[in-house]
């Protein structure tokens, strides 16, 4: 397993994720499809009725190396678009 970002990197990467559009009025949950450590899996739909698959990451309660996986996944998600 790689080892955790710097906080350094976990502020930059939180930074980012801010910036973004509000995901939760641009989409409409249609059925959760899966749950895993971090977060949950749902198909979802937006505004102009396209389907897609979202996962939530849930930061909170998380320590900081924890925390540092987390974000390093939603890093990597991001790259792919």
């Amino acid at each position: 397993m790689p080892p955790p970002r710097s906080m350094m990197a976990v502020k930059r990467v939180e930074a980012r994720i801010r910036k973004e559009k509000d995901v939760e009025t641009s989409y409409k949950r249609i059925k959760r499809i899966g749950k895993g450590a971090f977060g949950s899996v749902d198909l979802v739909m937006d505004n102009e009725g396209k389907h897609s698959v979202m996962k939530a990451i849930t930061l909170a309660g998380l320590g900081p190396r924890e925390r540092g996986f987390a974000l390093q996944e939603v890093e990597v998600f991001a790259d792919f678009f």
